[in-house]
């Protein structure tokens, strides 16, 4: 895979989030509160799906970077995908709330590259990148069911 590709991949999650929150500043700025607020939601329930779950990661993984080796906290284990999640989550706010081909192109692409390094650099199975995907499309669900209930002036950031 090529250098560029792997690290867009690897910082895909990062990217889409700022990208995601500029967007939605230009295009929807009510929903920015809430999607900040289920993105550490989200990350929150990766830890404990982690920890509970504690599938460990595949046998030879590569890495990018020196300081990947040295992670422990529930990085060990691999199910569900932080990165496919992140990305799945900022993809379908996108999605749902920026009506600008170039800002959904953009996380297609990001999302699915990030997705393809995660299992070419075997930090996952096939199966943690699906969940991984499926619970960052759920936690979206979720915000956008608090937002059209209007819940999100308990959201007070």
């Amino acid at each position: 895979m090529n250098l560029l590709l792997s690290v867009l991949g690897y910082w895909g999650p990062y990217i889409l989030l700022v990208t995601t929150s500029l967007a939605l500043m230009i295009y929807n700025s009510d929903y920015l509160k809430v999607y900040l607020f289920f993105s550490v939601v989200g990350t929150m329930i990766n830890y404990i799906a982690k920890y509970t779950i504690k599938q460990p990661r595949p046998k030879r993984q590569k890495h990018l970077y020196d300081f990947e080796h040295k992670q422990k906290h529930g990085q060990e284990y691999g199910m569900p995908s932080g990165h496919a999640q992140n990305s799945f989550y900022s993809l379908f706010t996108v999605l749902f709330n920026i009506p600008n081909l170039y800002f959904i192109l953009m996380s297609i692409l990001i999302t699915c590259n990030t997705c393809y390094q995660r299992w070419i650099y075997r930090n996952h199975t096939i199966t943690q990148i699906i969940m991984g995907s499926i619970t960052g499309i759920m936690i979206f669900y979720l915000a956008h069911k608090v937002s059209e209930a209007n819940l999100h002036s308990f959201i007070q950031i």
